[in-house]
């Protein structure tokens, strides 16, 4: 079960929440609160397509709104003006429930080696 502090956090205010909303897309979506945060941008991106995450959570197991689910939150949290200003601009959006700065770090910089 997870701390209350997270659960709150994430928006699980229901039973059965913290596994209903488990992380799922390229992004790993996680919680009520991010699920429903796709919602709202969602038709932003693609206007028309009348989706609901939180009624059908498990669409973001397909290919499809895997990719897009994390389109939308690169766009909905408008990540792409951190892009520029280095790693830690977006990790304090993407991870700022965690302290995993230095490992995110090193994986970063390990990365940036193989592509070289």
């Amino acid at each position: 079960r997870q701390p209350y502090r997270l659960r709150y956090k994430l928006g699980n205010i229901y039973e059965g929440d913290g596994y209903k909303f488990i992380g799922r897309g390229l992004k790993q979506t996680t919680g009520r609160n991010n699920y429903t945060d796709l919602n709202n941008v969602y038709p932003l991106a693609w206007p028309g397509e009348n989706l609901n995450f939180l009624e059908h959570p498990e669409l973001l197991e397909t290919p499809k709104y895997a990719v897009r689910s994390a389109i939308a939150f690169w766009k909905g949290k408008k990540l792409y003006e951190l892009a520029d200003k280095g790693f830690n601009a977006n990790t304090r959006v993407m991870n700022k429930a965690t302290n995993s700065y230095p490992q995110r770090r090193a994986n970063f910089s390990t990365t940036i080696k193989i592509f070289r």
